[in-house]
């Protein structure tokens, strides 16, 4: 349910956003900090290859925080300028690989 919808005695949906737990705060250091050792555990735990799902993995997080610092303004392929030496086709090769 959102903030500014009446009360409803239905289940929240799994697209609406999480409540915010009151107080809790992060830095975009400590947000960035948790989606790298996500992704580091991720790859790791699944032992991936040097290329393909490692890569998508790291461009997913690249992705989330460039929409983070961009909030909505980013495409993928502003992503990968900001982030790579390629582009969003030479990328995706080495995902496909």
């Amino acid at each position: 349910m959102h903030a500014d919808s009446p009360v409803s005695d239905s289940p929240v949906s799994a697209t609406d956003p999480p409540a915010p737990v009151p107080g809790r705060l992060y830095t975009r250091a400590a947000v960035e900090a948790a989606v790298n050792r996500a992704a580091d555990d991720v790859i790791e735990a699944a032992e991936l290859p040097d290329t393909g799902a490692r890569d998508a993995v790291n461009l997913t997080v690249n992705a989330a925080l460039s929409y983070l610092d961009d909030a909505g303004g980013m495409d993928l392929a502003g992503v990968v300028e900001a982030n790579y030496d390629v582009d969003l086709a030479e990328v995706l090769t080495w995902i496909n690989s």
